[in-house]
């Protein structure tokens, strides 16, 4: 497999830090050659597209986002989610959205229905869906949390920041200064 045309072209004329986030892609090829459940490839596979847009790798980033894209679509097809398809559905809005596919996103929230469990986070997914949003965010508060930090949650979200290329770490103060905002934002009553 290591011979074979398909894993060495990932690593043709790459080097320094697109290397490294396109090791994520071979990951994914020699566990794909191991019979690992496609619901686990597209995961890996997505979280090999956020370890490339840190490092700056944006062209890796939209690979990886397609792949995890296939597997988790082929795991859907199949049933084999491990018993959550609801968290296949909602990956491949997020991914979908990522993408730039938002039709195909909102299909898989519209699939997703009611479902308690991914009821917020699909709000949040949708709204971004509707402004055509394809930037990754990071969030002051999980998804699954959001009500319980907003008094006012009707149609509020918690802050999201986007995440930029070659963006590792976060430092207290960006997370100290977001919460401090968050908090002004809600004695102001937006």
């Amino acid at each position: 497999m290591v011979r074979s045309q398909k894993y060495t072209k990932i690593w043709n004329s790459r080097a320094g830090e697109e290397f490294l986030a396109r090791g994520w892609l071979a990951l994914v090829s020699i566990l794909e050659t191991r019979g690992v459940n496609p619901r686990d490839l597209g995961v890996v596979s997505l979280k090999g597209s956020w370890t490339a847009r840190e490092l700056g790798s944006l062209d890796t980033e939209i690979e990886l986002l397609q792949t995890a894209d296939v597997y988790l679509d082929d795991a859907l097809r199949r049933g084999l989610t491990k018993g959550d398809p609801g968290m296949v559905m909602y990956l491949l809005g997020e991914i979908n959205r990522r993408r730039g596919e938002f039709l195909r996103a909102r299909e898989m929230l519209t699939f997703l229905g009611n479902n308690p469990r991914y009821r917020y986070p699909a709000l949040l997914e949708t709204v971004l869906i509707e402004e055509e949003d394809t930037t990754p965010y990071w969030s002051l508060h999980s998804p699954d949390q959001m009500e319980q930090h907003s008094p006012r949650f009707k149609g509020l979200f918690p802050a999201l920041r986007s995440i930029p290329p070659k963006k590792t770490e976060f430092c207290v103060e960006e997370l100290k200064e977001q919460s401090e905002k968050t908090d002004e934002d809600d004695r102001r009553g937006f």
